[in-house]
């Protein structure tokens, strides 16, 4: 039979001491964000009842997983904003900020569409004839993921609730775009062009694979895919 073990008081008070010292400090995870699926805004600050179409983004939304953050967290860059000595850069360049990111804008549409087959092509201007606004829901068998993508992306940028627009001679700036650059100060879109330019060339590329991965989850889910520009606004 083993005999018990038998360690002194002092022993014993001496090793919880040394294990305390030598213990790791507890990690604190940040807290995940709240994920909130909101009513549109125009319905929200309005006061109303949601039109149908405002439910059926708000539906898609769920689908997709998109969530709004808490209103507490949405900063305007414009209202951080504070000029420094970095602010170098000449106001004078002959450049103008929004007719610069359109050309970014239009080059990067017309890449990412050479990077489609003729079949999808074919897709894409075929369901531009045929879509209806008050049924924006496609079948995987009509549009390919790919080519659904690029849509909801152009769409998103174009601010375009219908295909066909992206295909016609647009009279004003891409919404999209306008929205975008809007968020900075007065001061960053004269000063920084440079700056913001960069900026906007990699969040396209940002944006490209969102909705990427929207088209995939709206895929995986129901097999049918929401072409609503609303959907992307992150």
């Amino acid at each position: 039979m083993a005999l018990p073990i038998i360690v002194p008081a002092w022993e014993f008070e001496l090793q919880c001491r040394l294990q305390s010292a030598h213990a790791l400090p507890s990690k604190s995870l940040p807290p995940r964000p709240v994920r909130v699926f909101q009513l549109p805004i125009a319905a929200a600050s309005a006061g109303r009842e949601p039109s149908e179409r405002e439910l059926l983004i708000m539906r898609w939304r769920r689908i997709a997983y998109v969530y709004s953050p808490m209103l507490a967290d949405r900063k305007a860059t414009a209202s951080i904003y504070n000029p420094s000595e970095d602010d170098t850069e000449s106001a004078d360049r002959g450049v103008s900020l929004s007719a610069t990111c359109e050309w970014l804008l239009r080059k990067r549409l017309r890449q990412d569409w050479a990077l489609l087959d003729t079949v999808k092509r074919a897709q894409v201007l075929a369901l531009a004839k045929r879509f209806r606004r008050e049924a924006p829901v496609v079948k995987v068998i009509d549009l390919a993921a790919d080519a659904a993508a690029w849509t909801l992306f152009a769409m998103y940028w174009c601010g375009a609730s219908h295909p066909s627009a992206l295909f016609n001679k647009s009279l004003h700036p891409p919404t999209g775009l306008i929205r975008w650059i809007s968020q900075f100060h007065v001061d960053q879109q004269r000063i920084q062009v440079r700056t913001i330019q960069g900026r906007f060339a990699h969040y396209l590329g940002v944006t490209s694979d969102r909705c990427d991965v929207l088209v995939q989850r709206m895929l995986k889910r129901t097999g049918r895919v929401a072409l609503l520009r609303e959907l992307c606004e992150f």
